[in-house]
């Protein structure tokens, strides 16, 4: 994939992020993933789909693990985070469209997958990550 390519399709899923963190109540996809992001039009367009699982954040904090494995930040399994986890899952999209290579294809469940995850340890709060970085693309 074409480097100008990849950085015009990151920016326009920043910009839909940023979308849907900035409404009042922010808005949480959870299961922001490749196959959540389509891309039309011989312009190649970029939209955020599948808001199924997403939520309103109405306390400081969300409570539910749910979402796709590969893709879930390691507070969504503490039960307790916020829209910084579209942040990390935005993260493991670039990591999956510059490879090639679907995120922890080397684990056989999703045990193991959480086994990696939470080993790494807690990240730094992510806030106002989105704006910082779409405009650094």
């Amino acid at each position: 994939m074409k480097p100008k390519v990849l950085r015009s399709w990151c920016r326009q899923i920043l910009k839909g992020l940023h979308f849907l963190h900035t409404r009042t109540p922010p808005i949480i996809h959870r299961d922001l993933k490749c196959d959540n992001i389509f891309i039309t039009g011989p312009t190649g367009s970029v939209k955020i789909g599948d808001l199924g699982l997403a939520t309103l954040m109405r306390t400081s904090f969300a409570k539910s693990v749910i979402g796709t494995p590969e893709f879930m930040a390691p507070e969504m399994y503490e039960e307790r985070y916020d829209e910084s986890v579209d942040v990390y899952a935005f993260g493991m999209c670039m990591l999956e469209m510059g490879t090639s290579e679907y995120p922890y294809s080397e684990c056989q469940n999703a045990a193991q997958i959480y086994r990696k995850v939470t080993s790494v340890g807690r990240r730094g709060g992510g806030g106002g990550i989105v704006t910082v970085v779409a405009s650094s693309l």
